[in-house]
């Protein structure tokens, strides 16, 4: 949303082309996975499946992000609980 309303006001471009097709990327597949997840009617395994989707849909976003402090971070972190 900031994307374009920058765009429109000040008439430039905040993301290179790469990063904002990865934006795009990641958003539909968020939104497509939220979707199917949302017909679970238990509570509980509802509230633990969406636990596990986010924080492999936020591993995922960090390791293959274009930035590459993004990448530093994850491996980091990973390194520090022994995954490699």
């Amino acid at each position: 949303m900031k994307f374009i309303e920058v765009a429109i006001i000040y008439k430039i471009y905040p993301y290179k082309s790469k990063t904002l097709f990865y934006i795009f990327i990641t958003g539909i597949i968020s939104i497509l996975v939220f979707s199917i997840t949302k017909n679970i009617s238990n509570v509980i395994m509802w509230f633990l499946i969406n636990s596990i989707v986010i924080f492999i849909i936020i591993t995922i976003t960090f390791m293959f992000s274009p930035a590459k402090e993004d990448r530093k971070i994850i491996r980091k972190i990973m390194g520090k609980i022994g995954v490699k």
